[in-house]
């Protein structure tokens, strides 16, 4: 079984996923507004127990590596730290931005990834048929910048679009069929757990104690 931890931004969740079997157990995903200290481990408790799985039969854990927010990402990182020594379980840390590239990892179209940054900020990333294929480093910067930056007229936006960005991605010429739907634009913790255990099959895990945030930080003309 593989638990995968996602509080990297507002947008948090967490999943149970069978590998053997290829099969997602459970899924619960919500908005935490600066609240994910109190919520991740009693949601996390309770979706173990709904499925009626023990910390004993949990081989893995999946934790949202960053970018996002500074204390969400550490909060994250911190709960799979401190299962992972009391079980002696190993960590598969994946980059946010993957993690939104891996659920549309079958579109044809070149994507760009978002996540909010706050102060009305974004971190993007250009990606062509899913994680394994990014076209640039991350950026961060306003939704200026970003339609600035080269793009096809194919690029399909997703991620975490609410309804500022998405009306200035509409201004700036973006079609509304190259703008993923609200729903579209969950980032589920079940595709953590799919990306994590894909992961895992390639051998090669870090040690838990050297896995680090990923931030994302403005350069000086933004």
């Amino acid at each position: 079984m593989i638990v995968a931890i996602d509080s990297a931004t507002r947008w948090a969740g967490v999943a149970l996923y069978n590998s053997s079997q290829a099969e997602l157990i459970a899924e619960n995903s919500w908005q935490s507004d600066q609240r994910h200290t109190v919520e991740m481990a009693p949601r996390l408790a309770a979706m173990l127990q709904r499925a009626q799985v023990s910390w004993e039969e949990v081989r893995l854990l999946a934790v949202a590596q960053g970018p996002g927010s500074y204390t969400g990402v550490r909060i994250g990182i911190s709960l799979a730290k401190g299962i992972a020594l009391a079980r002696h379980i190993s960590i598969v840390p994946v980059p946010t931005l993957d993690i939104i590239a891996y659920a549309w990892r079958r579109e044809e179209r070149p994507l760009c990834a978002l996540l909010q940054a706050g102060r009305k900020r974004l971190v993007w990333a250009f990606y062509r048929r899913g994680p394994d294929n990014l076209l640039a480093p991350p950026e961060i910067g306003f939704p200026a910048d970003l339609l600035s930056r080269p793009q096809t007229d194919e690029t399909f936006f997703c991620g975490e679009i609410d309804t500022a960005v998405r009306t200035a991605l509409l201004a700036g010429n973006i079609l509304p069929e190259r703008i993923g739907s609200p729903a579209d634009c969950a980032r589920r913790p079940g595709y953590l757990a799919e990306r994590a255990a894909e992961i895992a099959t390639r051998g090669g895990l870090p040690a838990s104690h050297a896995i680090a945030p990923i931030y994302i930080r403005p350069t000086a003309q933004l």
